[in-house]
């Protein structure tokens, strides 16, 4: 059986961030005090290449292990690159 993961939109990420880097999504977990192995996989919605010259924040789509973790990105607001971001459900 495979778990059901919930998709998230988060907002106004800085574009130096890296979501193919697997360090970046331990380092979300630790600022933003979300619980171990929760948050599973962040993509960007928009590929690199189709980014407008200039372009300073994106958008990701977050997938996240339990309603719990989601519920608290969305409340708080996940801490990327620094920056906290706002969440909201897909």
């Amino acid at each position: 059986m495979k778990d059901k993961a919930v998709t998230v939109l988060i907002e106004y990420i800085p574009t130096s961030y890296n979501p193919d880097m697997l360090a970046e999504n331990r380092i979300i977990k630790h600022d933003s005090k979300i619980e171990q192995d929760t948050l599973l996989t962040t993509r960007w919605i928009k590929p690199v290449q189709r980014r407008a010259p200039g372009q300073h924040v994106v958008n990701i789509i977050a997938r996240f292990k339990t309603t719990t973790a989601v519920n608290q990105a969305i409340h708080d607001g996940p801490v990327i690159a620094g920056n906290r971001v706002w969440a909201r459900q897909l």
